[in-house]
Formats: structure tokens, C-alpha cells, sequence
């Protein structure tokens, strides 16, 4: 532990003090330090579950096992109107789609876009993607520096949103600020109300274009073909799907992306293994997975009296399955400590679990090794800038927003 930071002294205090927005980082500009010292207080007094004083008060679940029946038991942990804390600001004014729904509905919606996410069907998406990652490292690798994040993740996550949503690439500056309203306003209190109405505005106009100009986009094929028990989507439910698009494909995306390019520049040792054996590379996708956990999780309302981890839980008390910590459960993990590119099994709930299983889950990995492979193939040797240190974004999405690099020997 760095001499100059200090903890909270018991499980008690780490759990009451604990607020996912000020999340105290180490002298790595990261979280991690904090997350295993939080951690190692909680294994010491086997306390996998207890009460958080923020956000108006909610039950902070940090064990796998306790994490994993949350979120299996959609019956006793509802979504519904229990917003992810603090509530994100989606444009239509209603609860997030797909993860705000629960039971039949929620698996009425997802059923739309079901076959587009398997995984036969996103694997045929890799050449492209592999194109996609090759033309952006290809305007940088011949540089002396370069922003993983900015000159990377972003605009691949970027053109992953247009071929989802129909959306020219051209717009793509303006995707940033719109998830940042969506994913922001709320939790830092900041009015993005004018971002949020461009959205609408520029979602507005792109219903129109593809109603009279359809095209191969799900947004196209949801506009046009989309119902729910033979009744066509209102437009309501298309701005959602819209706003889910957005939102699922550019901060996960990004984060995971410059995550991983983060630990790669510090790791010539794994930049070979992966070159040299190509079968690491699902481990290693896991493993990122695991111990970065970009989504920090969701919440859930109690619909009964009920417990978890041995702790009573009341009807309407808000649970918060927080995947940062349950990631790193040395019950399920060994050494969570330790990125370990082989950990098998690696049973990780970054993507959720149960009916809430990420709809992209199989999406994200293929953008992973795409970009990961076709990163070290194309830029062999490359390594943190000690003279501008990486920047982690604190947020419910979380991860690097600034990687700087050197490029070369």
C-alpha cells in the first residue's frame, strides 16, 4: 500500500463510506489499490454484503455467489423503476431499455435484436472490425506518440455505433456527448440537458431518413419491421433502442479497448505470448474482462423480504450488485489480485448473469481480439509515456479515457 494513502480501518467503514464516483485512486492513476485493500476487509471478516450510506442508502454486494443470485432472481431483485444509482438520464424519460424491464417484456424486446448479437452472427462481422481497427492504427503507427484511447478505442467504438444505428460516421463527434449526457448528468449533477435534446433532435431526422430510405442497420430493420406481440414499436421504444445502441457501444467498448491497451504497454512479456500462441488470446479476452469490469453493475429492488449473504434484506430496499468488487472475490477467484492471462476457469460477471446477460456479450469479445490482435501485429513495440500519465475515468462505465503511448524503441 502506497505509505501516503490511507483506508478505512473495518468492512463496516469501507461499506458505509463507499461511493462509486470518488473512488480513491493509487500512485498507477487507478483504482485498484483501494478496490483490493476494500476487498482483503471484507474477506477478513467474511462480510460479502452490507449497508452503503450513499445515493440515499442501498445494499452493496460485493461476493460472487451473493452477486450471481441477484442477478438470477429476477423475481425477487426486480428492475422495473429501480433506476442504476445514481438514475441515468435516457432521452425518452423512461427506465433504460432492456435492462430497466424484467420477466416477459424484457424478453419480448430483447427477442428484436436476439439473432443479430449470437455469436455465428458477429463472428462474420471480425474482418471488417479487424479492417476497422487497422485503418486507425495505421494513421499513428508511424508516429513517435499516440492516444490508445483517442487515437484508437474511440473511433473504433465510434464506427461500431453508425453500423448499428445507421448513423453516418461523419457525425461521429457528437456520439460522445450524448452518451456523456445519458451516463452523466445524473451522477455528476450536471445539467446536459442540451446534448440530450440534439440526440432527440438528430434521432428525429434519422427515423425519417431510413423510414423513406431503409438501409442494413438494426436501427433500419426496428424502425420498419420492429413489434411486440404484432404491435409496431412506438417511437418511444425506437429512441430507446437508439439511446441502448449508443450507450452499450462506445463507453464499454472504449474502455475495455484502452484497458486492455494499457496493460499491454506495460507487458512486452504478454505482447509475445499472444503473438506467439494465438489461443491466449480467450483467456486473456476473460481476464480483461474480469479485472478491469468496466459496467460496475445494477441495481435491483427487493419485491419481498428476503436475504443475501446472511444479511435481511426488506422489501423495497435497493440491492447494488457492485462488479468490481465481485470480480475479485478470492472465494471464486484465486489470487483476484493477479491478471492472469490463463485463469481457467474464469467465471467472471462482467456481462451479468440470468435473464440480463449483456446483449453485446458476444459482440465485445470479437471487438476485443480484433483490436488486441490486430494491435500488436501492427505496432509490435510500443509503451506508456511517463511524461503524461493515463487518466482513469470515474463514472458507472469506468476505465481509461487517456492512454498515452510511445511508439517504438
Amino acid at each position: 500500500m502506497n505509505g501516503e494513502m490511507t483506508w478505512p480501518s473495518t468492512a463496516d467503514e469501507f461499506y458505509r463510506q463507499f461511493d462509486q464516483y470518488n473512488i480513491p485512486h493509487g500512485p498507477d492513476g487507478t483504482p485498484f489499490e483501494y478496490l483490493d485493500a476494500f476487498r482483503d476487509a471484507i474477506a477478513a471478516e467474511d462480510r460479502w454484503v452490507s449497508w452503503c450510506e450513499s445515493y440515499g442508502g442501498y445494499w452493496l454486494v460485493a461476493g460472487w455467489e451473493e452477486g450471481r443470485a441477484v442477478f438470477r432472481d429476477t423475481r425477487t431483485f426486480e428492475n422495473g423503476e429501480a433506476p442504476i444509482i445514481p438514475t441515468w438520464v435516457m432521452p425518452s424519460g423512461r427506465p433504460q431499455m432492456l435492462t430497466g424491464y424484467d420477466g416477459a417484456k424484457h424478453m419480448k424486446y430483447r427477442k428484436l435484436v436476439h439473432e443479430a448479437f449470437t455469436a455465428p452472427a458477429v463472428a462474420k462481422m471480425y474482418d471488417e472490425l479487424v479492417s476497422d481497427a487497422r485503418t486507425l492504427i495505421s494513421r499513428f503507427a508511424r508516429d513517435e506518440r499516440a492516444d490508445l484511447v483517442k487515437d484508437l478505442a474511440t473511433g473504433f467504438a465510434h464506427k461500431m455505433v453508425a453500423r448499428l444505428t445507421g448513423l453516418p460516421l461523419n457525425e461521429a463527434e457528437k456520439f460522445g456527448p450524448w452518451v456523456y449526457a445519458m451516463s452523466h448528468s445524473s451522477a455528476l449533477r450536471k445539467d446536459l440537458s442540451a446534448d440530450l435534446e440534439e440526440m432527440n433532435a438528430r434521432f428525429e431526422r434519422l427515423h425519417a431518413e431510413l423510414r423513406q430510405n431503409p438501409n442494413d442497420s438494426i436501427m433500419s430493420q426496428l424502425i420498419n419491421s420492429g413489434e411486440v406481440d404484432g404491435t409496431p414499436l412506438t417511437y418511444e421504444d425506437l429512441l430507446d433502442w437508439f439511446s441502448v445502441f449508443m450507450l452499450g457501444s462506445i463507453e464499454n467498448t472504449s474502455f475495455i479497448i484502452a484497458d486492455s491497451g494499457w496493460l499491454l504497454a506495460q507487458r512486452p512479456d504478454l505482447r509475445k505470448r499472444l503473438l506467439d500462441d494465438p489461443d491466449l488470446y480467450d483467456p486473456f479476452i476473460d481476464e480483461c474482462m474480469r479485472y478491469f469490469s468496466t459496467a460496475s453493475g445494477a441495481a435491483r429492488t427487493a419485491t419481498v423480504d428476503t436475504e443475501i449473504g446472511g444479511v435481511k434484506i426488506k422489501a423495497g430496499d435497493r440491492v447494488f450488485p457492485y462488479l468490481p468488487l465481485i470480480n475479485r472475490d478470492p472465494r471464486e477467484f484465486v489470487h483476484p489480485e493477479v491478471f492472469d492471462p490463463t485463469r481457467t476457469p474464469n467465471r467472471h460477471l462482467t456481462l451479468s448473469f440470468g435473464p440480463h446477460r449483456c446483449l453485446g456479450a458476444n459482440l465485445i469479445r470479437v471487438e476485443l481480439q480484433a483490436v488486441v490482435k490486430t494491435l500488436l501485429e501492427e505496432l509490435p513495440d510500443f509503451k506508456l509515456d511517463p511524461g503524461a500519465p493515463s487518466v482513469w475515468s470515474r463514472s458507472h462505465v469506468a476505465g481509461m479515457s487517456s492512454v498515452p503511448i510511445l511508439i517504438g524503441g
